[in-house]
């Protein structure tokens, strides 16, 4: 009897053990490291599963959500911008006469609440550059009446 309850004892010893090892630990996580350059950023064509578009989302809250305020893209990407729900019209203007994509130059490319912009494609770059800002204004109106205007970046890099 007296053995039977030690080893009653010990098998639940050994199984709380167990639990507090396998559920009551944290696990690190694996992290990338913080880096201020280009060394973890990939434009969405070199991504698996790519689906042709690089979509740029418009919401009524954000206008572009923070972590799209720079967009890295390669060359010959196509990309638009998508005015969610709630944004009743956005135009997409690009500044100091700039522009990154291979379709003529447009003073302003336009979208209301669910539809997208014209997709474009992004075209080389010039001379023997192997990235450039190209900064755009947005200028998104919501059904609401609120205004928002950001001024992001569009960044191509050489494929």
């Amino acid at each position: 009897m007296r053995s039977m309850m030690r080893h009653s004892k010990w098998v639940l010893t050994t199984g709380l053990l167990g639990m507090v090892l396998l559920f009551g630990c944290e696990r690190p996580k694996p992290q990338t490291p913080a880096s201020n350059n280009l060394r973890y950023v990939k434009c969405n064509k070199r991504l698996p599963n790519f689906s042709g578009i690089t979509e740029i989302l418009v919401n009524a809250k954000d206008g572009i959500a923070y972590d799209d305020e720079i967009i890295v893209v390669c060359t010959g990407e196509k990309v638009h911008w998508k005015a969610d729900p709630g944004v009743k019209t956005l135009e997409i203007s690009f500044l100091n006469g700039e522009w990154p994509f291979k379709e003529p130059f447009e003073p302003a490319l336009s979208g209301t609440s669910q539809t997208y912009t014209p997709d474009r494609e992004v075209k080389d770059l010039p001379g023997k550059l192997r990235g450039k800002a190209y900064k755009y204004k947005l200028h998104a109106v919501t059904d609401t009446g609120t205004i928002i205007d950001q001024d992001p970046v569009i960044w191509p890099e050489d494929d």
